[in-house]
C-alpha cells in the first residue's frame, strides 16, 4: 500500500469534529436570531397594544376635566412613568389651534410638527414619524379627546421601535438553553467516531483493491446498523467482483460482436463493390462517406480524395457538383426525385447519368438520414437513341426512295414513254419491287415493335424445312440478277419436319439470305445449308462478300446498329433485319451465331434444339 494514503493530516482526520462544532455553532447561531427576532415582535406588539389603550381610554376623558388643577400634565407623566424608558419618546395633547396644552417627553426629544386640521378629522389612528434632528423613527398612536363645549383637542403618544435586545433573564435562559446543546456535541462525536471506526478497515481493502485489483470478503467486529451496514458492504464487494468478471466476459463478447460486424461490414461493402452501378453515400451535411470503385472511376478521382475534399476541390464539372450540393438539407416532405446527365472530361465518350435518392430514417421514416447517389453507365442506351433517331432518318429515307420511284415510273406511264408495252411491262416490275421492299420494310417494323411489347405469339405448324429453305431460297435469289450472285442449296430431302411459326422463321431466313445478297461482291457466292443431328438441327447462311470487323460483330445484333464501315454503310439498311432475326429465333427456343473474317465473307448459324421445336418425324 502507498505511504501516500496511509498518511493523513491532522486537520483530515478530525474533519467530523470540527464539522460538527461547526455545525452546532450555526444551530445556536440560528436559536439566537429566532429568538430576537421573535422578541422584538413581541415587544412591537405590546408597545402597539398600549398605545392604542392609552389613547382610547384618554379620548374617552372631556378635555374640561383633564384641564383641571393640572390633571392634564399629571395624566402625561403617569403615562411616562407607567411605559418602558427605552421605547417611550413622548406624549402631547394640541387643540385645535395649533397649541400645545400638555406634553411630556423623553429627554433630549424635540416634538415633531404635527398637522391639528387633519388630526381633527380623524378618528383613532397610528403614523410612522421620522425625526430630523436625530435622524431616528418614531410610531405615533394619535385620538380625538371628548368635547363639552367648543374645546377641541387630540392626544398623540410616540415610542421608539424596539430593536433586537435582551434583558438580562433573556440572555441568562438562552445561556442555559446553549450550553446542553454545545456540550453534546463532543458526545455525539466521540460516539460517532466508534461507531465508524469499522469503515477505517473497510478503507484499507479499498486501498488494497486499488493498488493490486484482487477484492475479498471484510470480515468486521461491529455492533448495531453499522454491522449489518458492513455485511452488507462485504457482499457488494462479492458482488462487485462477480459483476466484474460478468463485465470481462461481456467484453470479450463485445469485442467478438465487433469482429462479426467488421467481417459484415466487408461483406456489405463488397456487395456494393460488386454492384454494376456506381454509388455514392452521403450523410445528413452532404459529406461523401462512401464510394465503391465504379463510382470513383466514373468521377476520375480516388476514394480518399473523395471522402475527405469538398466536390468543388476535385470535381471540375459544375453539374456534378450543383448536384451534389442539392442533396443537402432537403426533409422527407420535400425530397423529390432528381437525375443529371453527364460525360467525363477524362473519358467523354461515355454518358453517365446520376440519380438521388434519400435514405429515410427507420424509427422515424420523414427524416432523412442522408442520400444514396448512383451512377449508370448509359452510354450504350445514348447510342441506342442517337441510332434510333437514325434509324427514323433512314426508314424516312428507305420510305421516300420507292415512293420517288413509283412516282417517276407513274408519271412516265402517263405520257410518251408508258405507250410502248416493253416500257409498261419493265415499268410494272420495277414498282412491284419497290412495293415489295417498302413491305418487308413495314413487316419488319411491325414485327420488331410487338416483339418489344411482348405482344408476339407463336403461331407453330408441322413444317416440312426442307420446303420451306428451298422457297426462300428460291424468292430471294431473283432480286440478284444484277450482281450475278451464284447460289448454292445443300439440303437432305430426309430432314424431319418440325413444329414452328412458318411465317416468322421465312422473316428470320430472308433477312439472313437478303444481308447475304445486300453485302456480297459481284459474282459472289451464297450458299444455304441445312444440317441434322440427334439433338438438334442447324441452319447456315454463307457469304463470300465483304465480311464484318470484330468490333462490329458484338453489336451486329443490336437494334438500329449501322457500322461505321464505308463499303457497308454505302449499302444502306436500318439495323433492324438481324435484330428481328435474333428475336425470332430466342422465340423458337433457338440461338444465331457469327463467324466473319473482312474481306472473305460470313455466315450466320441458326442453331434449334429438337427437344424444344417439337420435331416429328416425316411420314
Amino acid at each position: 500500500m502507498a505511504i501516500g494514503r496511509q498518511y493523513k493530516t491532522p486537520w483530515k482526520s478530525e474533519k467530523l469534529g470540527l464539522t460538527m462544532i461547526i455545525a452546532s455553532l450555526i444551530v445556536i447561531t440560528v436559536i439566537i436570531g429566532l429568538l430576537f427576532k421573535q422578541q422584538k415582535e413581541v415587544n412591537q406588539n405590546q408597545i402597539r397594544s398600549q398605545g392604542v389603550s392609552i389613547t382610547r381610554i384618554l379620548s374617552e376623558m372631556p378635555i374640561d376635566y383633564m384641564m383641571q388643577s393640572g390633571n392634564l400634565n399629571r395624566i402625561l407623566e403617569i403615562i411616562r412613568l407607567s411605559q418602558d424608558r427605552t421605547t417611550f419618546a413622548y406624549a402631547v395633547v394640541i387643540n385645535d389651534s395649533g397649541e400645545i396644552l400638555a406634553q411630556n417627553a423623553a429627554p433630549d426629544l424635540i416634538i415633531p410638527s404635527i398637522n391639528v386640521a387633519n388630526r381633527m378629522q380623524a378618528s383613532q389612528g397610528e403614523r410612522l414619524v421620522t425625526l430630523a434632528d436625530q435622524d431616528k423613527q418614531v410610531i405615533e398612536y394619535y385620538a380625538p379627546l371628548a368635547t363639552i363645549d367648543d374645546t377641541r383637542a387630540t392626544i398623540h403618544l410616540g415610542y421608539f421601535p424596539p430593536g433586537l435586545g435582551m434583558d438580562r433573564e433573556q440572555i441568562t435562559f438562552f445561556a442555559t438553553l446553549s450550553l446542553p446543546i454545545f456540550l453534546l456535541t463532543p458526545l455525539f462525536y466521540f460516539l460517532v467516531r466508534r461507531e465508524i471506526r469499522p469503515l477505517a478497515k473497510v478503507n484499507a481493502e479499498i486501498e488494497n483493491y486499488l493498488s493490486s485489483g484482487q477484492l475479498n470478503r471484510i470480515e468486521l467486529n461491529a455492533s448495531g446498523e453499522i454491522s449489518e451496514f458492513m455485511q452488507k458492504i462485504g457482499t457488494l464487494f462479492e458482488q462487485t467482483q462477480h459483476q466484474i468478471g460478468g463485465l470481462e466476459s461481456q467484453l470479450k463478447h463485445q469485442s467478438t460482436s465487433n469482429k462479426l460486424l467488421s467481417y459484415q461490414r466487408v461483406r456489405i461493402e463488397n456487395v456494393l463493390q460488386a454492384i454494376p452501378d456506381g454509388l455514392l453515400i452521403l450523410d445528413e451535411g452532404g459529406k461523401i462517406t462512401y464510394a465503391n470503385s465504379k463510382a470513383t472511376t466514373y468521377l476520375g478521382t480516388d476514394d480518399d480524395t473523395i471522402k475527405t475534399q469538398p466536390a468543388e476541390s476535385w470535381c471540375q464539372d459544375q453539374k456534378i457538383v450543383a448536384f451534389l450540393n442539392q442533396c443537402v438539407g432537403r426533409s422527407g416532405a420535400a425530397f423529390t426525385a432528381s437525375s443529371e446527365t453527364y460525360a467525363p472530361q477524362h473519358d467523354p465518350a461515355k454518358m453517365i447519368k446520376l440519380n438521388a435518392y434519400p435514405l429515410f430514417s427507420v424509427k422515424e421514416d420523414h427524416n432523412i438520414n442522408g442520400t444514396l447517389v448512383s451512377l449508370r453507365d448509359i452510354t450504350q442506351e445514348h447510342l441506342e437513341r442517337q441510332s434510333r433517331t437514325d434509324f427514323i432518318a433512314n426508314i424516312s429515307h428507305e420510305l421516300k426512295t420507292p415512293l420517288m420511284t413509283m412516282k417517276l415510273y407513274t408519271e412516265a406511264l402517263q405520257g410518251v414513254d408508258g405507250q410502248t408495252e416493253a416500257f409498261r411491262i419493265d415499268a410494272t416490275n420495277i414498282m412491284n419491287d419497290e412495293v415489295e421492299r417498302m413491305t418487308v420494310l413495314i413487316n419488319n417494323l411491325l414485327s420488331i415493335t410487338q416483339m418489344e411489347m411482348g405482344a408476339m405469339n407463336l403461331e407453330r405448324k408441322r413444317v416440312r424445312l426442307h420446303d420451306l429453305l428451298q422457297d426462300a431460297l428460291s424468292s430471294v435469289s431473283r432480286s440478284a440478277k444484277e450482281k450475278h450472285i451464284k447460289f448454292t442449296l445443300n439440303l437432305h430431302q430426309n430432314l424431319s419436319a418440325v413444329d414452328i411459326d412458318k411465317d416468322l422463321m421465312r422473316v428470320a431466313v430472308n433477312n439472313l439470305l437478303t444481308n447475304a445478297i445486300k453485302y456480297n461482291r459481284d459474282h459472289g457466292e451464297v450458299t444455304l445449308t441445312a444440317e441434322e443431328t440427334n439433338d438438334s438441327i442447324t441452319i447456315s447462311v454463307k457469304d463470300n462478300g465483304i465480311g464484318i470487323s470484330k468490333e462490329d460483330q458484338l453489336k451486329v445484333f443490336d437494334k438500329f446498329f449501322r457500322s461505321d464501315d464505308q463499303d457497308a454503310h454505302e449499302r444502306g439498311g436500318q439495323g433492324l433485319g438481324l435484330a428481328l432475326t435474333r428475336d425470332i429465333i430466342r422465340l423458337h427456343n433457338g440461338s444465331i451465331s457469327l463467324n466473319s473474317v473482312v474481306g472473305e465473307g460470313s455466315e450466320f448459324i441458326i442453331k434449334l434444339n429438337k427437344s424444344r421445336v417439337k420435331l416429328e418425324q416425316a411420314g
